[in-house]
């Protein structure tokens, strides 16, 4: 058999899609390797194969990023494993575990960051003041400490050296350090990278002590509010007009600072 076509595939897509249903070609170069296409018209190559009296598949990629030749040649390479008695599935499934088990907090953080970042964008995430303000936390605190370990052999006692390091950079640096650190950590469970978050237990009161409680606001009379008005003059222009408009909109600062002209 000479082996299924690009013409061939594309005729083959073409017809999953205005049928609506999926439908599987075999090459007929290397045992076991088949184009797969779903209804949708994404094609991939797959060799099925048999371990242990079970017929078994593996994914090699999806056409076109895998063209016939390369599909081929990943499936010749599968193949000689499969007659060497390997369960090519299972052993892909271990590497893609190792890979996962490798990787840093750094890393880590670096994909949560990325996923913050497209929710900014969609204006369902963390505002971009949090944002920088993470990205900064992390660096200066989190990084330095257990960035380059595996995310995975994090322990509790490492989290807590990180949340006592970032006090000195401010009171209330621990409890936004910590909550980083648990978010990371919670990232790394969604995505098989880690199987437990060091997080879990921990406790700021435990780690920096007791906080002191917020300060109490203070609500301004009609005069006190008049006499605050009638002296804002005082102060630079575009601090002025945030104020006013602050207290026009009831928003808080971090909107107005960060509000466009539009």
């Amino acid at each position: 058999m000479a082996g299924i076509t690009d013409k061939e595939v594309r005729s083959l897509i073409a017809k999953a899609k205005s049928e609506g249903r999926t439908m599987t070609q075999a090459d007929g170069t290397i045992p076991g390797l088949t184009i797969t296409v779903s209804k949708t018209g994404m094609a991939s190559w797959v060799l099925r194969y048999y371990a242990q009296g079970k017929r078994k598949e593996t994914t090699i990629g999806q056409y076109p990023t895998w063209g016939i030749s390369d599909a081929r040649e990943k499936a010749k390479k599968l193949r000689m494993q499969v007659d060497d008695g390997v369960d090519v599935a299972i052993e892909k499934q271990r590497r893609k575990q190792e890979a996962l088990a490798a990787i840093t907090v750094d890393m880590l953080a670096e994909e949560y960051f990325a996923k913050a970042e497209k929710g900014m964008t969609l204006k369902t995430g963390m505002r971009p003041h949090t944002f920088k303000q993470r990205k900064s936390l992390h660096e200066r605190y989190v990084s330095p400490l257990i960035g380059r370990f595996e995310a995975s052999t994090i322990t509790p006692a490492q989290v807590v050296n990180v949340v006592k390091k970032a006090e000195v950079g401010g009171k209330t640096l621990p409890d936004i350090t910590l909550t980083h650190c648990n978010l990371i950590f919670a990232h790394g469970i969604g995505n098989g990278a880690c199987t437990a978050n060091p997080c879990r237990d921990l406790k700021l009161t435990a780690i920096v002590g007791p906080q002191e409680p917020p300060k109490q606001r203070v609500a301004l009379g009609l005069e006190e509010l008049g006499d605050f008005l009638r002296e804002l003059y005082r102060m630079p222009r575009p601090y002025e007009l945030a104020t006013r408009l602050m207290l026009l909109t009831g928003v808080r600062i971090n909107t107005i600072a960060e509000a466009t002209i539009s």
